[in-house]
């Protein structure tokens, strides 16, 4: 997620950021800024074309085109909503299992720490899933040997590790260490992270159909390469400039909704989770009076 410290308007304008979209369409838009060139120059000075076509036809195909792409790009936000709500839900479902586990477990402080610790590794576990990384890597230091041997062969890595909780809330029911009613109320807390985990993975495994966004990016490439032949004829040697300008606005907003359409991912915009994580993972270690690692810090205005 993109973190800019205070910067200043003049500074956001001038902003060649790595996930800006002009980086990211600038090769499109020198492209179509050549094709502009070339037919402003056949059409003004080589006089061996005429171009008269009207720019009506453009702006119509301009308009549906960018109602398409709003349509895409508020589609794209609202599974970037819904991801962030549902990382939310399992940052206080989190801090409430340590609380209630901390509250409720009678004389077993070290296995109410393991399962506090179980947690904590759940939700890097739950990241690593989600984001495609090696399961398990890093979290030695939460997690017990035997249980990350198994993790990477597993088809749900994160319900595993829940599985180990829940198995140490059995254990301490069965020693008489836990109320029956606190082991449910406990125990409806590990089944709201796995509701928060599904909502993730339906977004994760539910992209926006691959055939409309097909659609947009040819109407996208079509319009803008095609457009300096509607406007030459009006617009003249300014063409290339203004085919410039629109082709950022089209090309950059395509490229937006495509970088936002998974929020779990790596891009700069997508959800912080590796921060998420490492919040969640220092309030539970501080409740349990664990070592509480270090606050993860942005990386050229980048927090991922």
């Amino acid at each position: 997620m993109l973190v800019p410290d205070n910067q200043k308007w003049l500074q956001i304008l001038f902003s060649l950021h790595p996930s800006s979209a002009l980086k990211h369409a600038l090769p499109r838009i020198l492209t179509v800024v050549v094709v502009a060139v070339f037919i402003t120059w056949a059409e003004l000075d080589s006089k061996w074309i005429t171009l008269d076509l009207t720019p009506l036809p453009f702006s119509l195909i301009g308009l549906a085109l960018s109602i398409f792409l709003g349509f895409r790009n508020n589609t794209s936000y609202d599974r970037f909503w819904e991801g962030r709500k549902l990382w939310g839900r399992v940052v206080n479902d989190s801090r409430s299992f340590a609380r209630q586990a901390t509250l409720y477990v009678d004389d077993a402080e070290e296995d109410v720490a393991k399962m506090v610790r179980g947690v904590a590794g759940y939700v890097h576990v739950l990241r690593q899933h989600l984001r495609g990384e090696p399961v398990g890597a890093g979290l030695e230091h939460l997690l017990p040997g035997e249980l990350l041997a198994t993790l990477p062969g597993s088809t749900n890595p994160p319900q595993r590790v829940l599985a180990f909780v829940t198995h140490q809330l059995a254990w301490l029911y069965r020693a008489g260490r836990l109320h029956q009613i606190h082991l449910v109320e406990l125990e409806e807390t590990l089944d709201r992270l796995t509701d928060h985990q599904g909502g993730c993975e339906r977004i994760k495994a539910t992209p926006i159909p691959f055939t409309y966004t097909i659609l947009i990016h040819r109407l996208t490439a079509v319009y803008c390469f095609t457009l300096p032949l509607g406007i030459v004829a009006d617009v003249g040697a300014l063409t290339p400039v203004v085919t410039a300008i629109v082709s950022y606005a089209f090309f950059g907003l395509d490229d937006l909704g495509s970088e936002i359409e998974d929020p779990f991912g790596m891009d700069p915009a997508d959800l912080p989770l590796m921060s998420i994580c490492n919040n969640i993972e220092r309030n539970l270690m501080e409740h349990i009076g664990g070592d509480v690692p270090a606050k993860v810090q942005a990386e050229n205005g980048v927090l991922m």
